[in-house]
């Protein structure tokens, strides 16, 4: 049985948390095209049903109410959120955020991907990914949610036709943002990235391990040009800066090999938000 599967068990019998888990509460914020989902699957193992896969549009706070009071019984809540929804979740208890962020060009290239290959919905962007080639497609001004430092935008909350101003200050508070996450793995360190997740946890060694997707590996779908990669490293600066920041991060905690050291509140961090829409 998967992770999907496990979690859309509405009935299930949760079980209780291992003993040797802290007395702590999660949000695993799943960034699309980043790996989430394996590392989803990971907290599943780990946690057993105690896990929960939502799907958060841009009004869930106002429009589930009560399926929010009741994952409140979760350790973990995992799902694409906004930052909207995230405060929401933190008003019925202060819970530690938790996500994974990818090399921006890589995690675009798979956006394009998905939708060009995977995705059989009659949705206007999923169409341009498969009428156009991805040099093409890069430069539609519509989808610079997708295109245009889709981290950045993301922690600070903005929406898609909301003006994302690239600036020294700017990168700086992008990076504050996503301090206020308890825990930032690197997708391309997935194996490092479990591991530090294992001692966030306070795991013993021998948990089953799902099977990993090798994210370095190239599918053969679709090459990137150089003067595209060029151009996508310009335009997503500041989500470099985040992943640069992420990698650096994970490194300090995989030599410290303390985890909860590091850890501060959802509350704690949400409290020096900064709304830029």
């Amino acid at each position: 049985m998967n992770f999907r599967s496990i979690v859309g068990l509405k009935h299930i019998a949760r079980k209780p948390p291992p003993p040797s888990l802290p007395d702590y509460r999660y949000l695993f914020d799943h960034i699309p095209r980043t790996g989430g989902s394996y590392l989803a699957s990971v907290l599943c193992e780990l946690l057993g049903p105690t896990s929960e896969n939502i799907d958060c549009g841009p009004d869930y706070p106002h429009t589930h109410p009560a399926e929010m009071e009741r994952l409140d019984d979760f350790t973990v809540i995992v799902g694409h959120m906004r930052l909207d929804t995230v405060r929401a979740f933190n008003l019925i208890r202060p819970r530690r955020l938790i996500s994974v962020v990818r090399d921006p060009v890589s995690q675009i290239l798979s956006t394009y991907n998905f939708w060009r290959y995977n995705v059989t919905a009659d949705l206007p962007h999923c169409n341009l990914a498969k009428t156009l080639s991805f040099s093409d497609f890069i430069r539609v001004p519509e989808l610079r949610m997708t295109l245009d430092n889709p981290f950045t935008r993301h922690f600070f909350g903005l929406w898609e036709f909301d003006r994302l101003e690239q600036s020294d200050t700017s990168r700086i508070l992008a990076v504050r943002m996503s301090e206020s996450y308890s825990f930032l793995g690197v997708t391309e360190r997935m194996d490092e990235t479990v591991l530090a997740i294992s001692a966030l946890f306070e795991t013993k060694p021998g948990f089953r391990m799902p099977k990993r997707p090798d994210y370095n590996a190239s599918k053969g779908k679709t090459q990137v040009a150089d003067r595209d990669r060029e151009f996508l490293i310009q335009l997503n600066a500041m989500d470099y800066e985040i992943y640069r920041h992420a990698n650096e991060r994970l490194d300090r905690i995989l030599r410290s090999n303390s985890v909860n050291s590091q850890s501060v509140s959802c509350e704690e961090g949400l409290s020096n938000c900064i709304s830029l829409r």
